[in-house]
């Protein structure tokens, strides 16, 4: 008697790895042209995946729309009705399925403003290949599609139609055809043109102080432009942030100021500010004098220090007096008494006015010599 081993089966899968949704083709044969009738197993327990008819070809089972549930270990076995009436069973053989590459949609800007360009981009994995197609709300029909390469989608003029939802989904020729189905994204479309807001830290200020103009506008993304004297003439300067800052001012700066902000490509404005006076007249000039003005003070005698500010008004100074820059005196009225003065008061004295967050040029220094008394 000669025993022989029973035929052995064996099983394919293609594609494999495989990806979301896509469909899987298991085969398996026994290798003769006998009359087989196959099952095929999973992870090695007796639940029977998949059972065909009696066939003498190899004999397939399809996964239509693998999932990360389909992955495992196959393999299968046929079985005849005459002798040997099994084969053994084929090699493991495992399924992979990866997820289809991730998909995203970014929308710039968002909110949009009436007659603003949208620009529209859908991104899908590490490939560079993929073609796109671009979906609004619960439609099934692609809004877009575009060439190979190409990743955006443009709103040339939003309109109110224009808002809602938007994703999209990518393509290609070879394997993964597909990307996933973006999240969606909301567009959101205003009724109404932004306006410009302008304010100023300052509206009254001396020559060669500074002044901060802020102009400020709902959302992000804009430019500011700046202008003087007319809203509608060219700007005096663009900047990316929204403040500007005159330093150093002179008498000319002094005007009406507006603004306004632009973003995009071609650039969408918003409507001018309100304008804002800025009134800049020449800073006062403090004088010191001393009472009396002589060259030399004598010890337990009286000085008076008087501050007068030329060209800045009379009325609601703060008089501050400094000697060698250290303050050491302040007062609502122009002069500073000591008396009596002591040599320890000798010292270089200027004055100085302060009026709210505004200051006069400090004086020119005088020298106060105490002397001892003279016999």
């Amino acid at each position: 008697y000669v025993s022989s081993a029973l035929p052995k089966a064996t099983v394919t899968v293609k594609p494999n790895p495989a990806y979301t949704g896509e469909k899987v083709t298991l085969t398996c044969s026994v290798g003769s042209d006998s009359r087989w009738r196959y099952k095929w197993y999973i992870y090695r327990n007796d639940i029977v995946v998949s059972q065909s008819g009696y066939s003498n070809i190899r004999v397939s089972h399809t996964i239509s729309r693998a999932g990360v549930s389909d992955q495992g270990q196959y393999w299968c076995e046929g079985n005849r009705v005459s002798r040997p009436t099994s084969s053994q069973p084929s090699d493991p053989v495992t399924l992979t399925v990866k997820a289809l590459p991730e998909t995203t949609v970014t929308v710039n800007p968002n909110p949009v403003y009436p007659g603003e360009t949208v620009t529209l981009k859908c991104s899908a994995g590490s490939y560079s290949d993929w073609s796109y197609k671009w979906y609004k709300d619960n439609s099934e029909i692609s809004l877009f599609q575009y060439k190979y390469l190409n990743t955006r989608s443009t709103i040339s003029r939003a309109a109110e139609s224009d808002q809602g939802l938007y994703w999209c989904q990518g393509e290609r020729r070879s394997r993964p055809t597909s990307s996933s189905i973006s999240d969606a994204v909301t567009v959101t479309v205003n009724d109404y043109q932004p306006k410009a807001t302008l304010t100023s830290d300052k509206e009254d200020i001396f020559t060669e102080d500074r002044v901060t103009l802020t102009c400020t506008v709902e959302s992000s993304g804009w430019k500011f432009y700046w202008y003087r004297h007319r809203p509608d003439s060219t700007p005096v300067t663009t900047t990316s942030g929204y403040s500007y800052t005159l330093s150093r001012v002179s008498v000319s700066d002094r005007g009406q100021y507006w603004c306004r902000a632009g973003r995009g490509d071609p650039v969408y404005y918003t409507l001018y500010s309100d304008p804002v006076q800025i009134n800049i007249t020449e800073r006062p000039v403090a004088v010191l004098t001393l009472q009396p003005n002589w060259t030399q003070i004598f010890i337990r005698e009286t000085v008076t220090m008087r501050c007068d500010i030329h060209g800045g008004g009379d009325s609601d100074w703060q008089y501050e007096w400094y000697k060698n820059s250290y303050s050491v005196y302040s007062n609502t009225k122009p002069e500073y008494k000591i008396s009596p003065v002591y040599m320890s008061n000798s010292g270089s004295y200027t004055c100085e006015g302060v009026k709210g967050n505004k200051f006069s040029n400090t004086s020119e220094a005088v020298q106060l010599t105490v002397s001892g008394k003279s016999i």
